[in-house]
This record gives C-alpha cells, structure tokens and sequence, in this order.
C-alpha cells in the first residue's frame, strides 16, 4: 500500500481519480457555503471529522474573513492532516491573510506558518503555496522577520 501523500512515478489510477472527485466535490461545495451562515461553518474548522473542516476552508475560501486568520492556521497546523485538507486549508489562507495588515498578524501564527513550510518538502504543492503566501505577506521586511 502507497502512503498518502506519496506522489511517485507509479502513482495509481485510483489515487488520481480519488483526487479529481474531491476537487470536484469542492467546486460543487463552492456556491452552497456562501448560502451558509457564518456560525454554522467557522466552527468546523476545528472539527474532527475531516469533512466538515473541509466546509470550514472552503468557507473561508469563499468568504475570506481576516478575524478568522489564527483560527484557520490553528486549524491547518495543529489539526489537520491530510494533503487535500492542508492544501484547501492553505487556499483559504492565501485570501484570508491579505486581509490582515502584516504587523497585526499574531507572532505565533507567523512561527507555526514558518515552522509548516519548513517541515514540508520543497517543490510540493503545499510548499509552494505556502511559500508564496508567506512572501506576500508575513514574510515582508515590515515584520522585521524574512525566511528562515
């Protein structure tokens, strides 16, 4: 059995397939939490099931909402753990983080982003996306921070 996460050569048909499904339940997820209300969503990023966190980031997604920026990265670094979550949850992130002036966001959110990026391996998806968020963002020379 391959690992999760383990994009080699002879990645299977049915990782791919698994993984366009879920792309495509996200997109259909897309209209039907703009419906939603805010209290019944924003909860979910902290719920067990990986599901309803799901809803939560493409809420987040949707409805970027810079209050909700500790919350989110609480959610994506502590909580989540799988590819796809992390990988919704860092789409949220990259509109919800503008939103927030670099000098207010929280130090510790800064450190537990920075700590993320540098345990993931360069050149994945995630890595990449999350280095570009930082740099357009946290890792301003306003902060006073930078990469590490």
């Amino acid at each position: 059995t391959r690992l999760q996460g383990d994009w080699s050569s002879d990645v299977c048909s049915s990782d791919l397939q698994f993984s366009h499904n879920m792309t495509e339940l996200v997109q259909r997820m897309r209209p039907v939490v703009r419906e939603l209300p805010s209290e019944y969503l924003l909860p979910m990023l902290v719920d067990v099931d990986r599901g309803r966190r799901l809803s939560g980031y493409v809420y987040l997604y949707e409805v970027p909402i810079a209050e909700k920026v500790s919350e989110l990265v609480d959610s994506l670094t502590r909580i989540e753990n799988t590819p796809f979550g992390q990988y919704w949850a860092l789409m949220a992130l990259s509109r919800v983080l503008p939103k927030v002036p670099s000098s207010e966001v929280p130090d510790e959110t800064v450190r537990r982003l920075r700590a993320m990026r540098d345990n993931l391996k360069p050149g994945i998806d995630r890595h990449v996306l999350l280095t570009n968020i930082m740099a357009r963002s946290v890792d301003q020379p306003s902060r006073g921070g930078g990469s590490t």
